[in-house]
């Protein structure tokens, strides 16, 4: 049975890169990649405003603790400093990502749709009584298929810059705990 699933996620993949690959080698591509590149950056920089937080996070404690006042509010400031530049930065990292998965959802619908449109292909699914409405699910399908896969892929290369920039973290403290 592990054979079978496995030969069975070799073909999901498959299909996958054979859906998703043509954009980002397709006219439009420089833009696309751009746009994936962009992402990554705010991605890291994102992450960087974490790593900065932590470290902040342990002086603010340890001003806290020992009462230091002027330590305190200094670290405050450098806080309140973070978040102002963060919430600008998410903010524009979330309008590209909806960017981009508005212009690979545009490019795939209209490859989709000449492919569909191509050979009679329209004519032939629409008489086919076990397929319905092939155009709503066409649409459907090329939305959750999109923002699915971007959302994926952000969230693994997401937890990828994060795993390192901890362990990072972690190595800078105590290299055994890492």
């Amino acid at each position: 049975e592990a054979t079978v699933l496995n030969q069975s996620n070799r073909e999901l993949w498959a299909r996958f890169v054979r859906v998703a690959k043509p954009f980002w080698f397709a006219e439009d591509k420089l833009a696309a990649r751009a746009l994936l590149g962009i992402l990554l950056f705010l991605m890291i920089a994102v992450n960087g405003l974490n790593v900065l937080i932590n470290f902040v996070g342990g002086d603010f404690m340890t001003a806290l603790a020992g009462k230091d006042s002027p330590k305190f509010f200094n670290l405050l400031w450098i806080y309140g400093g973070v978040f102002v530049i963060g919430t600008p930065v998410v903010v524009f990292y979330s309008w590209v990502k909806d960017k981009l998965a508005l212009r690979w959802r545009e490019w795939l619908t209209n490859h989709l749709l000449a492919k569909y449109l191509s050979n009679r292909n329209f004519y032939r699914l629409n008489h086919n009584s076990e397929i319905d409405n092939p155009d709503e699910r066409l649409h459907q399908d090329i939305s959750t298929f999109t923002s699915t896969a971007l959302t994926l892929l952000l969230a693994l290369l997401g937890s990828l810059i994060t795993l390192v920039s901890f362990a990072g973290i972690l190595w800078s403290i105590y290299k055994p705990l890492c």
